[in-house]
């Protein structure tokens, strides 16, 4: 289950994405048309946000059925699945961008702060998650 603060965070970016609706997908796509889809890695990476990404796609559509196949802060490679969801069309269209957006962000976030870790190992310095201004 994601914090109050995430679900907010994830209505607000749908309502910002979507607006009053989706309507590529309104004129292209039948109504009752079933799908398929997946998000595959473009490059590796270190996975993070899956979780807010399969609520993205379940708060367009609770019917959707999405399957993570890795968990966050695993290593991707090319062309492996991050995330797979099978249901109706148009709501899988209507929440790709935004669940989209979330995976890039919050992976390339990731992806570099290993690079860093990587980088460090073996010396006395640690990676921290603070900011200090």
């Amino acid at each position: 289950m994601l914090s109050d603060e995430v679900e907010t965070l994830i209505s607000r970016a749908l309502a910002e994405d979507i607006g009053s609706g989706d309507i590529t997908t309104a004129c292209t796509v039948s109504p009752g048309a079933e799908g398929r889809g997946r998000i595959v890695a473009r490059e590796p990476l270190v996975l993070a946000g899956s979780t807010v990404a399969r609520q993205i796609f379940l708060t367009v559509e609770p019917s959707l059925d999405v399957t993570l196949p890795l968990q966050d802060g695993n290593q991707a490679m090319v062309g492996e699945a991050l995330l797979r969801v099978t249901g109706n069309l148009a709501a899988m269209l209507t929440a790709e961008r935004t669940a989209l957006n979330f995976l890039q962000r919050l992976s390339g976030i990731a992806t570099l702060t290993r690079a860093f870790v990587d980088k460090v190992a073996g010396t006395p310095v640690r990676i921290l998650d603070t900011r200090k201004t």
